[in-house]
């Protein structure tokens, strides 16, 4: 088999059977090799194709992971790539990039509680003078209306949970959950993401990360 043939057959859905069969004609190749020509070749869907099959054979590859979870996020595939972030991060937990790909999984998902504990994670993890980056704000025009349904609820149940709050202000500030905002500005596809505390009656924008403004890395930096 030639790789033209590979190519037709892995895009018409017989991927897997197609790169058994071009990897027993050529064998002095293997699934890494392969799954390294295709993605620099900039061949996005054979790599994903081809990565999916490397991580069948070695679920733990964490190579494959990483370069599986950044293809599928290109694509705007952000809920599938999450898994393979989340392999990532559990694997390298001081990797920045891996955080910023799973906050977007969260997000489009509508997992506000999940985003909120990727988030705190990565401000635990995360190496000094690195952030999180949040500023592909222009993506969220890809949401799906039951996404924004979902982030909807999740904003007004933290809502109501900070208006009923009998908290002193002296017990300090609990953050109740970290939500995804528009820019005001109607101009701007920027988003804020701003935690929300109990304790007190106004929102605390612990955080703001948009097209200006990155997730600090420490809380020394955070102010």
């Amino acid at each position: 088999m030639d790789t033209d043939e590979l190519l037709m057959r892995i895009r018409t859905g017989d991927s897997r059977e197609a790169i058994s069969e071009f990897l027993d004609s050529h064998p002095e190749m293997d699934l890494e090799s392969l799954a390294v020509s295709a993605i620099q070749s900039g061949l996005d869907d054979i790599s994903v194709a081809v990565l999916r099959a490397l991580l069948d054979e070695k679920p733990i590859h964490l190579a494959a992971h990483d370069h599986l979870a950044g293809l599928l996020h290109r694509q705007k595939k952000f809920v599938e790539s999450g898994p393979h972030y989340q392999f990532v991060v559990d694997n390298c937990p001081e990797r920045a990039n891996g955080y910023s790909g799973l906050c977007w999984a969260h997000f489009i998902a509508g997992k506000v509680e999940k985003l909120r504990e990727t988030l705190l994670k990565a401000k635990q993890n995360i190496q000094d003078g690195y952030h999180i980056n949040w500023q592909a704000g222009t993506n969220c025009g890809n949401l799906s209306q039951k996404s924004h349904t979902l982030l909807r609820l999740a904003v007004n149940e933290a809502v109501a949970a900070v208006r009923s709050s009998r908290r002193r202000p002296s017990e300090g500030q609990e953050v109740a959950a970290w939500l995804p905002h528009r820019s005001s500005n109607q101009n701007s596809n920027n988003v804020e993401l701003k935690g929300i505390s109990r304790g007190g009656r106004a929102k605390k924008g612990l955080f703001t990360v948009g097209n200006d403004t990155q997730l600090p890395a420490t809380p020394a930096a955070a102010g």
